[in-house]
């Protein structure tokens, strides 16, 4: 009998530039995941959605680029 294995997509927005909050809204999604679709047991993130680099908001400035590069493997 075939072991079954869920996945998930997660589609969804960062909190521009930062981070930490980024982080804790994906949490947040994974929580929600779990409660609703208990049988997934892999989810699956854009690549940069947990550094809260926004493609589409603009930075003020270069530092918050600066802030969100990681060394790798880094703490991310």
């Amino acid at each position: 009998m075939p072991r079954l294995f869920g996945i998930a997509g997660i589609q969804m927005s960062v909190v521009p530039w930062e981070a930490a909050a980024t982080v804790d809204k994906m949490e947040a999604a994974a929580a929600q995941v779990h409660e609703n679709f208990p049988w997934v047991k892999m989810l699956v993130y854009p690549e940069l959605v947990a550094s809260g680099a926004a493609q589409f908001v603009r930075a003020s400035s270069p530092e918050p680029w600066r802030e969100c590069a990681q060394s790798i493997p880094g703490p991310i």
